[in-house]
Formats: C-alpha cells, structure tokens, sequence
C-alpha cells in the first residue's frame, strides 16, 4: 500500500472507508490521549501537550471536508506524521520507551 492510500485512509476506495471513520478514527485517539496521558504530559512538558492537542485539531480541521474527493491527501499525511513524531517526542516524559516509527 502506497502512502498515499494510507493517507485516504490506510484503504482501497473500495474498502468503504469514509471521512466518518476517519473522523471517529482521530476521535478515538484524542478521548484515549485526554483520558490516558494530558495531565501527566502536561505536569512533565506542557510545550508537547499543546503541541499534541494542537497536532490532532489540525488532524480535524483537514477532516472537515463533504466527501473523500474533497481531502486532502497529502496535507492529511502531513499532518498525521506529525502528531506521530509528537507522540513519539512526548513518550519519554510520560515512562515510556521512545517508540521505533520504523518497525
């Protein structure tokens, strides 16, 4: 799968992925990154705390569009390596092996 196919949502356009699912998608993470890891980051470096909330409204922000013709694929590829290379920066503060993005 080319990287643009994840960027239009990791499938075929057969697949019946949708901006829906995407959007639930990135819900999803930020609801687990809320619960989960914003007030330990944020005791421990709040700079990447704004960045990651910052990172994933702008996930959303590119999301907002009325059908999968209308995204933009490569600013949503964009922005999804960033939120991964934001998260993988904030591990170490909260107890956790710098994840490997690679494997």
């Amino acid at each position: 799968m080319s990287r643009r196919e994840q960027a239009d949502g990791g499938e075929s356009q057969f697949a019946g992925t949708s901006i829906a699912d995407m959007a639930a998608n990135l819900d999803g993470i930020r609801t687990a990154y809320r619960l989960v890891f914003a007030a330990r980051l944020k005791a421990k470096a709040a700079a990447l705390d704004v960045t990651v909330q910052k990172d994933i409204d702008h996930l959303a922000s590119i999301l907002k569009v009325p059908d999968l013709k209308s995204l933009d694929a490569d600013a949503l590829l964009g922005a999804s390596e960033d939120l991964a290379a934001t998260l993988q920066a904030a591990a170490p503060a909260l107890g956790l092996a710098k994840p490997n993005l690679g494997d």
